[in-house]
């Protein structure tokens, strides 16, 4: 299972697993870069499943997850990519960009990892790879809202 799958570091990574003879599941936001994202990797011979979604909505991790143990089987391996929260000053960041921050960028990657950890503990098997940022070791003052989820995310790794 790899989140953010559609472009950028998610989808290499998602082409990675497939060349390698994975099969994997993708999800993102936007529907249209995730369909051809899926076409790609299924012409590169991968065995794909393709489920646009929201990570900051449990349900529709949930769903995404459900999908990929019925297609799929349970997975061997999670890569929580995500994109980064709005960016501002900490003086101008509303109580709301907090929240969605923290449910797009922290609680999702909790979310996704406690759908996959039982069948992994089960399997005695299972990889779970948070993908963070610089800002994780080296906060910048625009990046505030990102600079703090990444340094917890760090701390829960």
């Amino acid at each position: 299972m790899v989140a953010a799958g559609s472009k950028g570091l998610g989808r290499a990574i998602a082409a990675a697993l497939v060349a390698e003879g994975a099969r994997v599941s993708i999800c993102a936001r936007s529907a249209g870069p995730l369909a051809d994202t899926e076409q790609a990797l299924r012409a590169a011979g991968g065995d794909v499943l393709a489920v646009a979604i929201d990570v900051s909505r449990p349900e529709e991790l949930a769903r995404w997850h459900a999908a990929t143990v019925e297609r799929l089987g349970a997975p061997a391996l999670l890569v929580t990519n995500t994109g980064g929260p709005p960016p501002g000053l900490f003086e101008e960041l509303t109580e709301d960009a907090w929240r969605a921050g923290i449910d797009g960028a922290l609680m999702n990657v909790v979310r996704m990892s406690r759908l996959v950890l039982p069948a992994m503990r089960a399997a005695k098997y299972g990889r779970i790879v948070h993908l963070t940022s610089f800002v994780a070791k080296q906060p910048m003052a625009l990046l505030t809202i990102s600079s703090t989820l990444r340094a917890g995310l760090s701390a829960l790794t």
